[in-house]
């Protein structure tokens, strides 16, 4: 039994595969297993997780009939023997000490995560962020949710350490009929089943998350993006309840939401294609969400940033209601 089980989903990723796998076997700490997850690839990707498979007895290669990628991480998880799990995507990187780090951090009730950087990659240029919840290398503990949700610590599951046992007796998985915000739901699920009310952060970004396609999702149309919004918002709301989170925090959370739904419905769909975007209860629900947020007190930062852009588009909230009872 290893201390660590690292899984990695895999689908066509034969052009970034070889410098993440390079970058696990190259690990610090030594007390591990790679659970490689071929969900159904059909380019070079098998041929490349075989060879190697041959220089490195810590890969466990396992192959699957292509279902998504929390199917292939629910299936890593199934056969992981590890004490603890950590997870990476096949087209990204790890520094040398990203297990060794998490795996010094371990703690009973608390849930361990590493600040990562945010590497954006186009023809033109290249750069990158740096998303922790300070501005130091060290390991603070902190039971403020907020800062580590309003970081863009918490939706990733790769860069956090799980307790294997916790995700077996509480059964918690991956919901493999969601495409959009399904990591933020497990770790949801996680930090709500497990009774943790604290976080261990390790300050140093260990986890290299690159954005080969800078276009957003914003960019395509998807019927069903709102009302999945706001699933992922009501699973939030949930999980804070272990927290002492203020309520102005609780609002400037739910504004990200806000203007995450507002890409859909203002920038890209016109009325009528709008409509669709929700059963008209729906609607009404997030309707009656920005009423609630915009009442509350946030601060003047979220005030510019969300508020504004949701509530002096040129398609406002007024001509909504308007279509709705059109179509009543």
């Amino acid at each position: 039994m290893s201390r660590i089980s690292v899984i990695i989903p895999v689908y066509n990723a034969e052009r970034y595969l070889p410098d993440c796998l390079e970058s696990i076997i190259g690990q610090t700490f030594d007390d591990y297993e790679i659970i490689i997850v071929n969900d159904g690839s059909t380019d070079n990707s098998q041929k490349i997780i075989e060879s190697f498979a041959k220089s490195c007895d810590k890969i466990k290669n396992f192959t699957i009939e292509n279902g998504g990628v929390s199917k292939a991480r629910n299936f890593g998880i199934s056969v992981a023997s590890g004490e603890y799990i950590v997870f990476a995507d096949a087209d990204d990187t790890v520094e040398k000490d990203y297990i060794e780090q998490l795996s010094n951090n371990a703690r009973d009730g608390t849930l361990t995560l590493c600040a990562y950087n945010k590497i954006y990659l186009d023809r033109k240029k290249k750069y990158k962020e740096i998303w922790r919840a300070d501005n130091k290398d060290d390991v603070s503990v902190t039971d403020d949710f907020y800062k580590v949700y309003s970081k863009w610590l918490f939706n990733s599951p790769c860069n956090k350490l799980y307790s294997k046992k916790i995700i077996d007796v509480n059964e918690i998985a991956f919901d493999i009929g969601l495409n959009v915000g399904e990591d933020l739901i497990f770790n949801a699920k996680y930090v709500e089943k497990s009774k943790i009310n604290s976080f261990i952060v390790i300050n140093k970004p260990l986890y290299n998350y690159y954005v080969r396609n800078v276009e957003s999702n914003s960019t395509r149309y998807d019927y069903s993006i709102c009302e999945k919004v706001l699933t992922h918002r009501d699973y939030i709301m949930s999980c804070m309840k272990q927290f002492n989170v203020t309520e102005e925090e609780k609002a400037n959370i739910d504004g990200t939401f806000l203007n995450r739904i507002n890409e859909y419905l203002y920038i890209k769909l016109d009325k009528k294609q709008m409509l669709h975007a929700f059963e008209k209860e729906k609607l009404l629900e997030f309707l009656k969400i920005v009423s609630d947020v915009k009442s509350k007190k946030l601060t003047e930062r979220n005030k510019f940033n969300t508020l504004r852009r949701i509530f002096r588009r040129k398609r406002k909230i007024a001509d909504i209601k308007a279509s709705i009872r059109g179509v009543r």
